[in-house]
């Protein structure tokens, strides 16, 4: 979210990252922290042939040593991203211990509110309240104008004059951007789109399949644990060089495809 450290996922942890996102800098020389870096090996790296490596960043929803990583793409202005959210709760709920979820932003060019509270959401998350800013935005998305984000910031308790300025300088537009971006790289450009441990699922699927491929993941995570990866697949041997990651430009669509827009989040279990 507002951090710019980024961690890739794949299987149990993620490819060896360690840079600062959409700049391509190492965190440091040597050997990144190990909490930065996962390892890329046979096991990890070659069994699921659709698993992708995914960054992930900020407070997880969950326990921040879970096995198992959920990275979700949505838009605050999405229905299926609002109605999947029980299921995501109930998610945690059972697996308190062995699930986390992180939040990442795809706001779609049709949901015009969206962007400002993508913002927002990383404003909040600068002074440690992203969760409770997202629910307040999901709990209202009929009222995303500019009065009602401030609103939803006061009710939560920001410091406002540091919240209003964000907003006005569009200090995480870029942070927004970026998240956009790699969306589309990752072939997730609907909402909402998730990768559990690299492994896409798209929509507002049932509980049943988050949990049939979180009990998956549980099974794979203790064979590679068996194997010598360490806990939860972290290990600071860098493996893949840094990166820049494209910031792409959204394009707003003219008002006349309203109808033809609005069908988008109507006739699946995600809006695209």
């Amino acid at each position: 979210m507002g951090r710019k450290i980024a961690i890739f996922v794949l299987a149990v942890g993620a490819v060896a990252g360690g840079y600062f996102l959409g700049k391509g800098n190492w965190l440091g020389k040597g050997t990144p922290p190990a909490k930065y870096v996962c390892e890329k090996n046979g096991a990890s790296a070659n069994d699921d042939a659709d698993r992708r490596c995914v960054p992930f960043d900020g407070t997880p929803k969950g326990s921040p040593k879970a096995l198992v990583t959920i990275v979700e793409f949505s838009d605050f202005q999405c229905p299926y991203c609002s109605r999947v959210l029980p299921t995501l709760d109930r998610l945690i709920k059972e697996y308190p211990d062995k699930v986390r979820l992180y939040f990442r932003h795809n706001p779609l060019p049709f949901h015009d509110k969206a962007p400002l509270a993508a913002e927002a959401a990383l404003a909040a998350n600068a002074q440690g309240k992203f969760w409770k800013m997202h629910d307040k935005l999901f709990e209202n998305q009929a009222n995303l104008d500019r009065p009602s984000l401030e609103k939803y910031a006061q009710e939560i308790g920001l410091d406002m004059t540091k919240f209003k300025a964000a907003l006005d300088a569009h200090t995480y537009k870029a942070a927004v951007d970026a998240d956009v971006a790699l969306a589309k790289e990752l072939g997730a450009q609907g909402t909402p789109n998730f990768f559990i441990n690299g492994r896409p699922v798209r929509g507002a699927v049932p509980f049943e399949q988050f949990k049939s491929i979180v009990e998956d993941e549980l099974v794979r995570a203790k064979k590679l644990m068996e194997k010598g990866v360490g806990a939860g697949g972290l290990t600071p041997i860098p493996s893949v060089p840094p990166r820049r990651l494209p910031v792409l430009a959204v394009k707003t669509r003219p008002k006349r495809k309203s109808l033809r827009i609005a069908r988008r989040c109507l006739t699946a279990a995600s809006c695209r």
